[in-house]
């Protein structure tokens, strides 16, 4: 089963430059300096576990895809109500508003986002198509664990990119008066993250069971038990379980 992002042309060789890639080739700056810590750090106060030992945060790095910034982009509030904005990749025959343009003031009403300083929302125009196998979906995420364009932030969503494989990227826009922020090419700009579409779930809000307290404290007892990271060897084990059980 394969996810398929094809670009426009508009950029020659751009699945060559800044392509997409897996998500675990993507790591932030900040994960891979950052040490993992240990387990007996955590028990001595000297070498606490971090960031990086922390599975949620691995398993969503980890997870799907990223789409790379194709090319700089600079942008600058004026301080005055005005803004401007510019694009390395506008040449030849390309125009400015075949990558960027704006939604309308009322099409926003209402909406706590930042915006351009005229009160309209930014759009970038994705030069990557997304194709999946029918039945998958695919939610949209600006990602979040990557400190390098939080002036800069895309707005979440979800597209059937079985059926509908053109997507644009509105962002919202945190500059002060007068500052200017340049995006810089090959930034991580989009979390594509795929999954099976109508999958149905029924809400149960209940208070704990015996059995839900007994397996909680089960898992938190062998977890800091031992001076070591449990967490991949239990769930490996309860996967197990889940395999046998269908």
């Amino acid at each position: 089963m394969n996810i398929e992002f094809f670009h426009n042309n508009k950029i020659l060789g751009l699945h060559e430059t800044f392509p997409p890639v897996p998500a675990f080739k993507a790591f932030p700056k900040w994960w891979k300096t950052l040490p993992k810590g240990t387990a007996e750090g955590m028990w001595l106060n000297d070498d606490p576990l971090t960031a990086r030992a922390c599975p949620a945060i691995r398993d969503w790095l980890t997870e799907g895809f990223v789409i790379p910034n194709w090319s700089e982009f600079i942008i600058r509030d004026n301080g005055d109500g005005s803004y401007q904005y510019n694009m390395s990749q506008v040449v030849n025959d390309v125009q400015i508003t075949d990558w960027v343009n704006q939604h309308d003031v009322k099409q926003v009403e209402g909406m706590q986002i930042g915006t351009l300083p005229d009160g309209t929302v930014l759009k970038l125009e994705n030069p990557w198509n997304i194709k999946t196998p029918t039945g998958w979906s695919v939610y949209m995420f600006d990602p979040f664990y990557h400190e390098t364009h939080k002036k800069i932030r895309c707005l979440p969503g979800i597209v059937d990119t079985d059926m509908f494989h053109e997507i644009s990227f509105p962002c919202e826009i945190n500059l002060l008066p007068g500052e200017t922020f340049k995006l810089r090419a090959g930034t991580p700009l989009m979390h594509i993250i795929p999954f099976k579409r109508n999958s149905e779930m029924e809400l149960v809000v209940r208070s704990m069971t015996q059995e839900d307290a007994y397996v909680t404290n089960k898992d938190r007892q062998e977890l800091t038990t031992y001076m070591d990271n449990r967490y991949n060897e239990i769930r490996k084990r309860k996967l197990r379980v889940q395999t046998e059980e269908e």
